[in-house]
C-alpha cells in the first residue's frame, strides 16, 4: 500500500522544515504595527501656536511691503496693490490657521515659506554687511528678528517627528470621520 493511498489517520502530517527547525521560536511577522496613540486625539505642541503667531505677523509685513510696493510702480489710483497684498494676507491667515490645525499640506507649504524668506532674508543681510559699516546694526537685527526665527520654523515644521505628528492626526481625523458615517448609515 502506497503513502498516497493510506488512510489520512495513518499518514505523517506534513511539516514546513523551517518551522520544524524553529519549532521554539516566535515567528516572526510581515504585519507592520500602527501607532497605539493613532486612536487618541493628537495633542498640539506649543511651538506650533508660536509659530503660527510669527507666520502671521511675517504675512503682514509682506503683504504691507507689496501693497507699498505695486502701489509705487502701479499709478496712483490703480487699487492693484491693496487688492494683491490683501489676498496675500489671506492666503497667509489660511495658511496659518492650516499649520494650528496640523493639515499636511499646510505644514509643507508653511515650511517651504519659511525655507524661502529665511533665505531671502539671509541674501538681504550679506547684501547690508557688504553695503557699508553703517548698516551692520541693520543686519544684525534683520538676522535675529526674521532669519533665524523663519529658519527654526522650517526646521521644526519639517522635521520627521513633526510630520509623524501630522500623519497621526490625520489618522485620528480619518477614523473619527469614518466613524461618524458609518453611524449615520446604522442610524437609518
Amino acid at each position: 500500500m502506497s503513502a498516497n493511498k493510506m488512510p489520512a489517520r495513518f499518514r505523517q502530517p506534513v511539516v514546513d522544515k523551517a518551522v520544524s527547525d524553529n519549532l521554539y521560536n516566535t515567528p516572526s511577522s510581515d504585519l507592520k504595527s500602527d501607532d497605539e496613540n493613532v486612536f487618541a486625539p493628537v495633542k498640539r505642541p506649543w511651538p506650533i501656536f508660536v509659530i503660527a503667531v510669527w507666520m502671521l505677523l511675517c504675512f503682514m509685513l509682506l503683504s504691507s511691503n507689496i501693497k507699498i510696493m505695486l502701489s509705487s510702480l502701479l499709478e496712483e489710483t490703480s487699487k492693484a496693490g491693496n487688492t494683491v497684498g490683501t489676498v496675500f494676507l489671506l492666503v497667509g491667515l489660511a495658511l496659518t490657521v492650516g499649520v494650528v490645525k496640523l493639515h499636511k499640506w499646510s505644514v509643507y507649504i508653511a515650511g517651504a515659506f519659511c525655507i524661502l524668506l529665511g533665505v531671502l532674508e539671509l541674501y538681504q543681510v550679506f547684501w547690508a554687511l557688504t553695503q557699508s559699516e553703517d548698516l551692520i546694526r541693520f543686519a544684525l537685527v534683520v538676522l535675529f528678528l526674521y532669519t533665524i526665527p523663519s529658519l527654526f520654523s522650517a526646521w521644526y515644521m519639517l522635521r520627521p517627528e513633526f510630520r509623524g505628528l501630522v500623519e497621526r492626526n490625520r489618522k485620528y481625523k480619518q477614523m473619527v470621520s469614518m466613524n461618524k458615517y458609518v453611524a449615520k448609515k446604522l442610524g437609518k
